[in-house]
């Protein structure tokens, strides 16, 4: 993966609530919305429970082509996306 930027979230932290994103590594709740997403692109998502990296903090994933939906949930702790272009909620 890249090398992005890493911040360190405090308990106060606040986010954007997006509802168009990119790659990244998401907050639900705090930096996207819970709701349905559409791609624009072919790449790799990941519905969260954690952030630990481990296989057991992945609730549902996908390597894709084409555009994909996704339910993200309000009890998803994370969303992970690469390669896939822009993610859209559409509800």
């Amino acid at each position: 993966m890249g090398s992005g930027d890493w911040i360190k979230i405090e308990d106060d932290y606040e986010g954007d609530l997006l509802t168009e994103f990119s790659d990244g590594m998401f907050l639900v709740g705090k930096d996207i919305e819970p709701g349905t997403y559409r791609s624009d692109g072919s790449g790799y998502w990941a519905r969260l429970n954690s952030f630990s990296g481990n296989l057991d903090s992945i609730i549902a994933n996908d390597n894709y082509e084409g555009s994909a939906i996704v339910e993200i949930s309000e009890n998803d702790l994370g969303f992970e996306s690469f390669g896939g272009g822009n993610w859209t909620k559409t509800d």
